[in-house]
């Protein structure tokens, strides 16, 4: 997948969510223990701000996501809020430079092309979540499904193997796709 392809899928996968949260954000997500889809939509939508804070100052250290104002109370108001965030989120990650110099978590160079991808599979999870929670889950589409994987493996495990996860898994785990291309080998 490429840039523009991240920032159609968070923008699809922000519209799905505010969809799911306008049939009501007090049913509970029962696979997050005590979340609900209002927790998801505010957690999302502080992530995406988060992001997109980062990105429009082009920070070169984590900002403190305790520093971000809280998200309005009100039903409606906070699904216009996650919208418009989503709105701007993308927007910001289209305007700036995928060499641009970004803080981010990965062991990979700290630029901002880092940040379209993680937005669209983080932003992809929390749709499910507040579908899920709702009876009407769709599936990840399968090219943001088989990056998803790839994520996992090029940087989030390196990521945690850095910071002193056990590296032990005991053998050999084989990822291989039934419905497209994509297969792992993980020893």
């Amino acid at each position: 997948m490429e840039g523009s392809a991240y920032l159609d899928a968070v923008r699809r996968e922000s519209a799905a969510l505010a969809e799911a949260a306008r049939r009501g954000l007090d049913v509970p997500v029962d696979h997050c223990p005590g979340w609900t889809v209002r927790s998801v939509v505010e957690h999302l939508g502080l992530i995406h701000l988060w992001v997109r804070t980062m990105v429009e100052n082009r920070a070169t250290e984590r900002l403190s996501r305790r520093d971000l104002p809280d998200p309005p109370a009100g039903d409606d108001e906070l699904v216009a809020w996650f919208e418009s965030g989503a709105d701007r989120l993308v927007e910001m990650l289209g305007a700036v430079g995928p060499d641009e110099h970004v803080w981010n978590w990965s062991l990979r160079p700290h630029v901002a092309s880092f940040w379209p991808r993680r937005m669209a599979h983080e932003t992809a999870v929390h749709r499910w979540d507040g579908e899920r929670a709702h009876g009407v889950p769709r599936p990840v589409g399968g090219e943001l499904a088989v990056d998803g994987i790839e994520e996992v493996f090029d940087t989030i495990v390196p990521r945690l193997l850095h910071d002193g996860a056990p590296s032990e898994i005991g053998g050999t785990l084989h990822v291989h796709c039934t419905d497209r291309e994509g297969e792992w080998l993980v020893s």
